[in-house]
């Protein structure tokens, strides 16, 4: 009898049938079923469960990223259309001496056949203005300070970029520079007046990244090569392109893996080392 209900009450959309109109002869107690929408009612359930399980991404070069409860099956089709539409420009290297470049390519380690003493001067040629560096590093620190106090104001702007820029005579290493150069690249990107994922980031990243490799990371290590790596990883979370997040976590694990040797080597004569 309810089959022939939900039947009638389907193919009847005017005005409901006379088996199925209420008299007034029935018992007042009594009242008609609301029909089960069903296919409404299961696009919710799906929806529920696809946002408490996640969802696999597969871009088009098959990499694939699973997002979990937090990012929903919306929240990457949304991303997946931004990462197919959104063009990243690319920086070309060209510009830059080949020593600098063979410097990039090699990081985390140190090329051999290349002198320090040598390619430093190169990476500082392609230094900003004194003046611009000063309001980088302040758009940094307006911006990012209240997350993270890993550089200070008074180390970047009072005492590091005089002693790079000769304004003072305090020796400095190639770590040092690439601590400054990381904090311009990051400034860079943090500067509301500029174009987002500007090219003039990426520059600076480049020299931050070859300066890093003139020393010895694991070898010479110490805590402004902690600095450098997690404002490194910092930078690649930033950068706007989805495959440098692999990037970013690698580098915070070797920023760790420092940060655990330079421990051990001040703590060494307390912990018997």
């Amino acid at each position: 009898m309810r089959s022939l209900e939900d039947a009638l009450a389907i193919i009847t959309t005017d005005k409901p049938h006379p088996l199925l109109s209420v008299s007034d002869d029935c018992d007042d107690d009594w009242e008609p079923e609301e029909p089960a929408l069903k296919p409404v009612a299961e696009e919710p359930v799906a929806s529920a469960l696809s946002e408490s399980l996640g969802s696999l991404h597969i871009d088009g070069k098959g990499a694939a990223r699973f997002f979990g409860p937090s990012g929903g099956s919306e929240s990457a089709q949304g991303l997946e259309s931004k990462v197919t539409s959104r063009h990243l420009p690319e920086l070309d290297d060209a510009y830059l001496p080949q020593e600098v470049n063979i410097c990039y390519q090699s990081f985390p380690f140190t090329p051999p056949g290349i002198s320090p003493v040598t390619v430093q001067p190169m990476i500082e040629a392609f230094l900003p203005p004194i003046e611009h560096a000063t309001y980088l590093c302040e758009t940094f620190m307006e911006h990012l300070t209240w997350m993270f106090q890993i550089v200070t104001r008074q180390h970047m702007i009072k005492e590091l970029i005089p002693a790079i820029y000769k304004q003072v005579h305090v020796s400095y290493g190639p770590h040092d520079l690439a601590l400054m150069l990381i904090v311009l690249a990051i400034g860079t990107l943090v500067d509301l007046s500029l174009p987002p994922y500007s090219l003039e980031a990426q520059h600076y990243y480049r020299l931050s990244r070859a300066a890093l490799a003139l020393q010895s990371v694991l070898g010479e290590q110490s805590i402004v090569t902690i600095k450098v790596l997690h404002l490194t990883s910092i930078y690649h979370g930033m950068s706007g392109k989805e495959s440098n997040l692999e990037q970013s976590y690698a580098l915070l694990d070797l920023a760790g893996q420092v940060a655990t040797r330079v421990s051990k080597i001040r703590l060494g004569p307390w912990l018997g080392g």
